[in-house]
């Protein structure tokens, strides 16, 4: 299969395959609460494919939305962002895995050590106690999942040879409150850890995809072609067998 257009070059990626593309990719096993794919423009619906589960709002943002290109969500890194009213992951009190296939552009904005949630966040509630963000730390590229303790911000630091700009990536990052584990990786890299302590207990609020939690700064530049969220740890299996529809949708070899 030859890749599609703009692979490699940043732009979005057209789909190759059909709604599952792969064998063994089953959407309705993994007990997603939202997965957002194909996007045309404001708002970004949650798939009905995600099963029963799927009751997340609509992604969307009044003012400055993303572009869309061949199905991804374009992001310019001046103002473009989007939001929803309530989060597809209403707590950290059990598990949550959460999935992305992204492109950078850059990744120009100062890591904030204590602070991730000013950073560039691929997501982020309101709070900013729980999210994913991308940062530059003196010149190497950081990746980073944060969920807050009610003092401090456990972080787990992503830094692979796949991880930069200008490459699809597949992000993986789960949460594992019975097991107390908290993990990230990219493409089929092995998974980075970081501190885990218990079940954080608090309810997660308004979600925001592109910027800081303030949603005023920090924006992203690149695109996301598709973003999935479980109530459940997911296994390495699932994680290989979503790799898998990613390579045989979208022509990739991650």
């Amino acid at each position: 299969m030859s890749p599609p257009l703009g692979l490699g070059l940043g732009l979005g990626l057209s789909g190759t395959g059909s709604a599952t593309g792969s064998a063994v990719f089953d959407p309705a096993t993994l007990s997603l609460s939202a997965w957002y794919k194909d996007y045309a423009g404001s708002p970004w619906e949650s798939a009905a494919s995600a099963g029963a589960s799927a009751t997340a709002d609509d992604l969307t943002e009044g003012t400055n939305p993303p572009t869309a290109a061949s199905g991804a969500a374009d992001f310019d890194g001046t103002n473009d962002k989007l939001g929803c009213a309530s989060t597809p992951y209403a707590d950290l009190t059990g598990a949550i895995t959460f999935v992305a296939l992204v492109n950078f552009d850059a990744i120009a904005n100062a890591i904030n050590g204590p602070q991730p949630y000013s950073d560039t966040c691929l997501f982020v509630d309101e709070d900013g106690a729980f999210g994913v963000c991308v940062a530059d730390d003196t010149g190497t590229k950081k990746l980073r999942a944060f969920a807050y303790t009610g003092a401090a911000y456990d972080i787990v630091d992503i830094t692979t040879a796949s991880f930069g700009t200008g490459a699809w990536k597949m992000i993986f990052v789960r949460y594992d409150g019975g097991a107390n584990t908290f993990e990230g990786g990219t493409n089929d890299d092995a998974l980075a850890s970081g501190s885990a302590n218990g079940s954080y207990n608090f309810a997660l609020k308004t979600m925001k995809l592109g910027a800081n939690y303030l949603g005023n700064s920090a924006f992203l530049n690149g695109k996301v072609q598709e973003l999935m969220w479980s109530t459940t740890a997911l296994s390495d299996d699932d994680r290989d067998d979503i790799r898998s529809y990613f390579n045989a949708t979208y022509g990739l070899s991650l």
